[in-house]
């Protein structure tokens, strides 16, 4: 693979970094406000925790949650405010779209 370097006004860069992370960031899904209510499989994907770990969380009262007709059932709102009081780093969407422009031009590179 050859590398061609160009040269171009600082601003210029700036403003093409600026569209791909808008770019990338579009790409991130949000959740939908309809409905705040999820399902236990829902939440575990959400929270990214195996079902038996969830069930852990739940029982010990770890993790908001209700019971409806002998179902778990979480609210998103409730459960994300409880993982970024949880979450050591925080990243935001910006942050996570330079993360992967980042790992994307090392992997260019090598």
């Amino acid at each position: 693979m050859e590398t061609i370097f160009i040269s171009i006004p600082i601003e210029e860069f700036l403003d093409k970094i600026d569209e791909r992370i808008e770019k990338r960031m579009s790409k991130i899904k949000q959740p939908s406000a309809i409905n705040d209510n999820i399902s236990f499989r829902e939440a575990c994907m959400v929270t990214g925790q195996s079902e038996s770990k969830m069930y852990k969380l739940t029982a010990s009262g770890d993790v908001p949650c209700a019971h409806f007709n002998n179902k778990l059932v979480f609210s998103r709102k409730k459960l994300q405010s409880w993982m970024e009081a949880h979450t050591i780093i925080n990243e935001s969407g910006k942050d996570i779209a330079i993360r992967e422009l980042q790992q994307e031009a090392i992997r260019k590179s090598q």
